[in-house]
């Protein structure tokens, strides 16, 4: 169905916790890359296509939306018409501070405490969410800014290619919101992460968890994916 599923999302997409890039405590592995036993890998392999897995640990929903323009960056052939995106949103209580080149970034959110963070970023992330409380304390313009970054990927992705799916690993904007941006979600997978069991670090999914939001998703994309046809054939536009 797809030549190359594509993915963009933060570490419940990259696997974190899970045993082929963590140490037994937990702690990722840098060094060995996004999971291969995490439902990206699973969803690829239903499909019998091959895997980009672009996320990161701590990622952003505005880190997420950008990571599909670097794809060639990276070294990977051009976005085409025979490839997927989805895109897998996170929490809207984290920011990305882009700072000169891609990948030199801070990550500020709520989770960033003494002891699992560097100083740095601690401050900075304290900084940041005293900034966000006085300036916007019923969190309006936080929503909206997500949504932007949101709508940005989808934007760019679907230049490329006519599929590009959305979902949300994490408490991320209100349905009605995106829909303004027109963005519309598969499904928000939160619960189903928060509820299943957990991975080495006894916080992110494990990879039975992992294999069930594959199964549930692959179902969401065909029955996406066949819509989109019929609506195609239903526009005059369409026609040959």
């Amino acid at each position: 169905m797809f030549k190359r599923i594509i993915f963009c999302g933060c570490s419940n997409t990259y696997g974190h916790g899970l045993s082929d890039i963590s140490y037994p405590t937990g702690k990722i592995d840098y060094s060995k890359g996004p999971s291969k036993k995490g439902y990206p890998n699973k969803l690829a392999e239903m499909f019998k296509s091959k895997v980009i897995n672009l996320s990161m640990p701590a990622a952003s929903n505005k880190r997420i939306g950008y990571s599909i323009t670097r794809l060639e960056e990276l070294g990977y052939d051009p976005l085409g018409p025979k490839d997927a995106v989805i895109f897998a949103w996170t929490w809207k209580l984290r920011h990305a501070s882009f700072r000169h080149e891609w990948g030199d970034e801070i990550y500020l959110h709520a989770n960033h405490s003494p002891g699992s963070h560097s100083r740095t970023k601690v401050k900075a992330s304290k900084a940041w969410l005293k900034f966000r409380a006085f300036t916007d304390p019923d969190g309006v313009d936080l929503m909206h800014e997500n949504a932007v970054w949101m709508h940005f990927g989808n934007t760019h992705a679907k230049q490329f290619t006519n599929s590009v799916f959305n979902i949300a690993v994490g408490n991320t904007c209100p349905p009605e919101l995106l829909d303004i941006y027109n963005v519309r979600l598969l499904r928000d997978y939160t619960q189903l992460l928060d509820a299943g069991d957990k991975a080495l670090d006894g916080s992110h999914p494990s990879e039975s968890t992992h294999q069930v939001l594959a199964v549930d998703l692959r179902e969401r994309i065909i029955e996406a994916t066949q819509m989109k046809k019929l609506t195609r054939k239903g526009d005059p536009k369409c026609k040959n």
